[in-house]
C-alpha cells in the first residue's frame, strides 16, 4: 500500500466503493461500513455554523515524535522524527477512507502502524539512510 491513500482533489478513498483493506464490493450507503474520516470546518463565529472550503487543506499523518536528548528527554529512539501520511494537502479541508468492517479499519491500522515502525528503525543512527533529526 502506498502513502499518502489520498491527495489534492481525493477525498474519498477508495473512490470505486470498495474497502480499502480488503477491496469488498459495495461499501456504501445502505450498507454498513467503518470510516476513518479528518477534517476541518471553516467557522463562521457568528452564525456557529460551519463547511468545508476549497482555501483549507487537509491532512492525516501518524507521527513518532522520539525524546530531545540535548534536553535530557526520556524515552525510547530518541532525537528521530518519522511519519507516515495517510492523507496530504487535500483539498477542502475533509477525507473519508472507507473500511467494510472494523477489522479491516483495525488491520489498515495496525499496518501504517507498521509502516511507521519499519521508518523508525531505518533512522537507526547505525543506518546508512538517516531521515530527520529533532
Amino acid at each position: 500500500m502506498e502513502f499518502p491513500l489520498l491527495k489534492n482533489d481525493a477525498d474519498i478513498y477508495p473512490d470505486d466503493l470498495t474497502c480499502a483493506w480488503c477491496k469488498c464490493d459495495n461499501v456504501c450507503e445502505p450498507n454498513s461500513m467503518a470510516i476513518l474520516e479528518a477534517g476541518a470546518l471553516l467557522m463562521n463565529r457568528v452564525t456557529d455554523d460551519g463547511a468545508s472550503d476549497d482555501s483549507m487543506d487537509g491532512f492525516l499523518h501518524i507521527v513518532w515524535h522520539g525524546a530531545h536528548l540535548r534536553d535530557k528527554g526520556l524515552g525510547e529512539f530518541p532525537n528521530i522524527y518519522e511519519h507516515i501520511p495517510i492523507a496530504e494537502d487535500v483539498r477542502g479541508g475533509q477525507l473519508d477512507i472507507r473500511f467494510c468492517s472494523t477489522k479491516c479499519l483495525r488491520a489498515f491500522l495496525n499496518h501504517a502502524v507498521d509502516a511507521l515502525e519499519e521508518r523508525i528503525t531505518l533512522t537507526q543512527p547505525s543506518s546508512a539512510s538517516f531521515r530527520r533529526v529533532i
